[in-house]
């Protein structure tokens, strides 16, 4: 993968720091959305540094996107490829941008630091949906501020207290929040350790990870991957538009029975798309923490069939309003119909054809689906655990 460098607003010609120190930050970004937001940081974390820090230091800070190695147990090797990286980039500090859900003791993982060597990581999901890049940019300030303070103190006094809140932290680097997000906790490290982990705790730490989980699994990427359960369900949905005995049964059901025969379908399809394809974890085989797994597994699966669903009923209305005739309806129902007759009757199409769909999607190719589900990051874990493989082991790394 190429290496795209960003320039910043440190690299102005009119720096009013003459003579003064120079600091190079690298952030080695995933592709996709950590990328995205890794450039955008990149853009405003010098001046935010600057006006952070109150020492003579010209910062400037590259992106670059690059695919770190994992092991099967979904380790992040952060002082083998990244170090390498460092060293032909003249950077001091490497920050890695992933979209790799990382758990350890049970338990998600936002942030892992490694003050002695200057490197790095935070994970994109554990920082929610909401206001992403704000917490990814303040989380990076926080991770440079505290590996500053612990290599200066080098004592367990060092160490950041996120027990205490922002505003009542005693002044100096180190005694600060590691990270803005709520709902999370810091481990110190032991005497012979160099490697601080920000927890994600709590119900609502857990709730903002599984959101971020699935928005990085990209739901509407699975929906346009399902070739056979599209075709298979626009085939049937379009069969009940045009066959009169349908147009009858959907006058005939309450909106309850409609409702119910709705959740029937999409659950069918989940589940037929989760079996199939073998997207349930059983066990922690995969290093994660397998309810969690499955949760965002569930959640992207009945996201894209929903949205399957809800597109195939936006087709097949319009379909419905242009070839039927309003008459035509009202007299094979024996009653003045309307727009809500017509809805109706589309409304049960629907659900015939994503019913059909669950049986084409058998037909769907396992490893195409599995593909467009996850994000290459969990991909690349699930494939090397289902495997065996151990990835790249060249150096130090998060264990769990």
């Amino acid at each position: 993968m190429p290496s795209h460098p960003v320039p910043t607003a440190s690299d102005r010609d009119d720096d009013p720091h003459e003579g003064a120190e120079r600091r190079r930050i690298g952030l080695i970004a995933d592709p996709g959305v950590p990328w995205k937001l890794a450039q955008q940081v990149a853009e405003t974390l010098p001046d935010r540094l600057a006006e952070r820090r109150e020492d003579r230091v010209r910062w400037r800070v590259e992106a670059h996107q690059q695919v770190l190695p994992v092991s099967a147990e979904g380790h992040l090797i952060l002082d083998g490829a990244a170090g390498r990286l460092a060293e032909e980039n003249g950077w001091d500090t490497v920050v890695a941008v992933v979209d790799l859900p990382r758990f350890e003791e049970g338990r998600g993982v936002l942030a892992d630091v490694l003050p002695g060597r200057r490197a790095a990581s935070v994970c994109v999901p554990a920082l929610g949906v909401l206001r992403t890049r704000q917490r990814l940019e303040e989380t990076v300030l926080r991770v440079l501020g505290y590996m500053d303070g612990a290599s200066a103190k080098d004592a367990p006094d060092g160490e950041m207290d996120v027990s205490e809140p922002l505003s009542e932290t005693p002044e100096g680097i180190g005694r600060e929040h590691i990270t803005p997000v709520p709902d999370t906790e810091i481990r110190r490290p032991g005497q012979d350790e160099d490697l601080s982990t920000v927890f994600v705790t709590g119900p609502g730490g857990t709730l903002r990870l599984l959101m971020g989980m699935v928005a990085a699994n990209r739901p509407l990427r699975l929906a346009r991957g399902m070739k056979w359960a599209v075709a298979s369900a626009g085939a049937a949905g379009a069969y009940g538009v045009f066959f009169v005995s349908i147009w009858s049964l959907s006058n005939h059901m309450s909106t309850l029975r409609l409702t119910a025969v709705t959740v029937l379908a999409v659950v069918m399809l989940v589940l037929w798309l989760t079996t199939t394809n073998g997207l349930w974890v059983r066990g922690g085989r995969h290093g994660g923490r397998p309810a969690l797994d499955n949760l965002s597994t569930l959640a992207t699966v009945g996201l894209a069939c929903s949205a399957l669903y809800a597109g195939l009923f936006a087709v097949l209305a319009m379909v419905a309003s242009v070839i039927i005739p309003m008459p035509y309806l009202s007299a094979q129902l024996h009653e003045d119909a309307g727009w809500v007759d017509m809805m109706r009757l589309v409304w049960l199409s629907t659900s015939m054809g994503t019913m059909a769909g669950a049986v084409g999607a058998g037909f769907d190719d396992t490893v195409e689906i599995r593909t467009a589900t996850y994000s290459r990051r969990e991909l690349e874990r699930r494939r090397l655990a289902d495997g065996g493989g151990d990835g790249e082991t060249d150096g130090p790394r998060p264990r769990e």
